[in-house]
């Protein structure tokens, strides 16, 4: 757990993918151990490819009770502190696009969103053509909302419908 980690000199596509993977699917309930979940083994193989890349390993997490593999596992208090050093937050209602990534090439904001929406992104049937991505934090759905129109990829700012809130979910925000 005390093993350096390689740092490239400047933000790179991979760290903002990983930025992405983090902020959409990553639970850092354990201090030390960051948690990505995502049930599909491309995105999993992804991220073990740039772990690696840093110099440190990650594990396959598995879900006993659905019977398949679900996430990575990085136990590193390195690759912890270098997540948060980039403006990672832990807490679903406290997270936005960090620091790093805003002040970034449009290049490392296309690869930052579209690690962000293949985590909690939808997209619609073949009958509708929309793409939905959905946040507790107004902070986060609100920079997301900027980069896109960055982009001119024109979106809209909503609430989730109030059927959610009425079976006792929160009031997420979605573009």
């Amino acid at each position: 757990n005390f093993k350096d980690i390689v740092v490239p000199d400047k933000m790179n596509e991979d760290i903002a993918d990983l930025l992405g993977y983090v902020i959409s699917e990553g639970n850092d309930s354990q201090e030390q151990v960051m948690s990505i979940f995502n049930d599909e083994q491309i995105i999993r193989d992804r991220i073990y490819i740039i772990v690696k890349k840093f110099g440190i390993s990650s594990s396959e997490i598995y879900d006993y009770r659905r019977g398949k593999y679900d996430g990575n596992r990085i136990c590193s208090s390195m690759f912890y502190d270098f997540m948060i050093y980039l403006g990672y937050i832990s807490g679903s209602k406290n997270k936005e696009v960090p620091w790093s990534i805003l002040q970034s090439s449009k290049k490392v904001h296309i690869a930052f969103l579209k690690a962000l929406f293949s985590g909690d992104g939808y997209i619609g049937n073949e009958n509708t053509n929309y793409i939905e991505y959905y946040t507790t934090s107004r902070k986060l759905a609100e920079q997301v909302h900027v980069m896109l129109l960055n982009m001119n990829i024109f979106s809209s700012l909503r609430e989730k419908d109030a059927i959610c809130r009425n079976e006792g979910y929160e009031k997420d925000c979605g573009i």
